[in-house]
C-alpha cells in the first residue's frame, strides 16, 4: 500500500479523538446532559447560520395562504383536495386553522 492509500484508510488522530469523544458523550449515560446541551448549542448555531445565509422565499407563504383559502373561502374539508401553488397540503392541517382564524 502506498502512503496515499494508507492515509485514506487510517483516520487522523484528530478524527479518532473526535469519534472517541462522540461515542463517550452519546453512549455514556453520565454524559446525557452534556451531550444534549452540546447538541442544542450546535442546532442553535446551525439555525442562525441558515437564517442569515438562506434568503426568505415568498413561495411557502403564498402556498400556505392558498391552502387556507381552500378551507375557509371554498369550504373544502377533504384533506386530499387541499392544494397550494407548490402542490398538495403535506403538513398537518393545524396551521390552516391557525392562519385562517
Amino acid at each position: 500500500m502506498t502512503n496515499g492509500q494508507e492515509n485514506l484508510k487510517r483516520p487522523s488522530s484528530l478524527t479518532a479523538h473526535f469519534m472517541q469523544l462522540y461515542k463517550s458523550l452519546a453512549i455514556n449515560p453520565n454524559h446525557d446532559i452534556t451531550f444534549v446541551v452540546m447538541l442544542l448549542v450546535f442546532e442553535i448555531m446551525l439555525s442562525i447560520v441558515i437564517i442569515l445565509k438562506i434568503p426568505y422565499t415568498e413561495i411557502d407563504w403564498k402556498a400556505y395562504m392558498e391552502e387556507v383559502e381552500f378551507v375557509f373561502d371554498q369550504g373544502e374539508m377533504d384533506y386530499r383536495k387541499i392544494r397550494g401553488g407548490t402542490g398538495p397540503l403535506v403538513y398537518p392541517a393545524g396551521f390552516v386553522y391557525l392562519f385562517g382564524a
